[in-house]
């Protein structure tokens, strides 16, 4: 009988904001923390199969995708299961980005990018994706996402090799988690 694992893969595209052209990509595997198998768990026992946030709002029942961000940092170290936090993150680099599922495949896809004029001067060496952030309700604006820091990080790579970002470079950043046999 096999196994079925959770299992994650990051590729980053450093293209020259000229021509389009990839002057590097790098793809590597992702480490899958002990908070996103804990989110699955609690998703399977809902019945839901989905990551829901679910909040009650003057008697309206809301059920929706927890925010999410995809962060890049300059640290070194080895990711683990139990990580929190990327060793050194880069405040800049944090947003939210789509989030595109490939049912047939077993996998859902963090992409985020990052223009020419964006967190610039730095040499990246790591990339996680924090989920399970909630929304505040805020009168008169709605539904209004928490910092990254009121979520779990759910996946750490460290980067094989650096990416330098300057305003010449155009970066795209996905982040892939799926389900497969070990």
């Amino acid at each position: 009988m096999p196994l079925i694992g959770v299992f994650g893969k990051v590729e980053v595209v450093a293209r020259d904001a000229g021509t389009g052209r990839v002057v590097k990509r790098i793809v590597t595997k992702n480490t899958v923390t002990n908070a996103l198998i804990a989110e699955l768990i609690r998703s399977i026992q809902s019945g839901k199969n989905a990551f829901l946030y679910t909040t009650t709002v003057e008697g309206t029942r809301y059920e929706f995708r927890k925010y999410w961000y995809l962060a890049l940092g300059t640290g070194t170290g080895t990711p683990s299961p139990s990580d929190t936090d990327l060793f050194a993150i880069v405040e800049p680099t944090v947003r939210h980005g789509s989030l595109s599922a490939y049912p047939d495949a077993g996998s859902v896809v963090y992409w985020a990018r990052y223009l020419p004029e964006e967190a610039n001067g730095y040499t990246y060496t790591e990339v996680g994706v924090y989920d399970m952030v909630p929304y505040t309700y805020v009168e008169g604006t709605g539904f209004v996402p928490q910092p990254y820091t009121s979520g779990s990080l759910i996946n750490h790579s460290l980067l094989p090799e650096p990416v330098y970002k300057s305003g010449t470079v155009l970066l795209d950043v996905y982040v892939t988690i799926y389900i497969a046999t070990a």
